[in-house]
């Protein structure tokens, strides 16, 4: 019974390493795509800047050669301007949501790695007494 008792501290102490191994793994899995998330947007923000920059100057080379100037053609080219700077403001916006999320992500696989190591003590006196009752009981 001693033994069995034993093994069962072993098995204990092995399953709480894994799953904190585990965790913290999950953790910087997690903190890795927050970053990864906010190089991403970055890029996407770039990229939305420019397509932006791009279509005013589309804009404004079709109005000049078709002869088109004034507040009308203005008005369009600042439009476009201010929905691409939307455009990447989103995206950035929408990153830090999800960089967010990875990072509480993080701090909750963190603590559960916690939280395993300190229960670890109670769980291995708790096989411990278990073993030792189950000894009394059968003699």
């Amino acid at each position: 019974m001693v033994a069995g008792g034993g093994l069962k501290m072993f098995g204990t102490m092995e399953k709480a390493k894994e799953d904190t191994e585990t965790a913290e793994f999950n953790a910087q899995t997690a903190r890795q795509n927050s970053i990864d998330v906010q190089m991403q947007a970055q890029e996407m923000e770039r990229r939305a800047r420019i397509n932006a920059l791009k279509t005013v100057g589309s804009e404004q080379a079709g109005y000049a050669a078709s002869g088109v100037s004034g507040v009308s053609a203005q008005y369009v080219m600042r439009q476009s301007a201010a929905q691409g700077e939307l455009d990447a403001l989103t995206i950035q916006h929408n990153a830090d949501l999800k960089s967010a999320a990875y990072g509480r992500e993080a701090i909750q696989q963190h603590k559960k790695s916690e939280n395993i190591q300190k229960m670890l003590p109670w769980q291995v006196f708790g096989d411990m007494f278990g073993g030792a009752s189950q000894m009394i009981g059968n003699s």
